[in-house]
């Protein structure tokens, strides 16, 4: 709709103005846990204004789905 992206899911909702995006990260934070593997966007001035991660497999989630899901994404000039 317009400049949203609207992802309507039974377990995730998401809603976010594309035209305020500046930079989209992937980035992968080492913990004790194994890796926190996360998609997080910016606005021109620097704000973090969306960040996500997959959920941990102690709480139902599929890390390694999650990876090769981020790792699939194109790479800036791809898209």
């Amino acid at each position: 709709m317009g400049p949203w992206l609207n992802v309507l899911d039974e377990r995730f909702n998401l809603h976010l103005r594309v035209d305020h995006l500046a930079e989209v990260w992937l980035v992968d934070k080492p913990t004790g846990r194994g890796p926190a593997i996360s998609v997080e966007a910016f606005d021109e001035m620097g704000n973090l204004i969306f960040q996500c991660f997959g959920m941990r497999a102690d709480r139902g989630g599929d890390p390694d789905a999650w990876g090769r899901l981020v790792h699939s994404l194109p790479a800036a000039g791809e898209a």
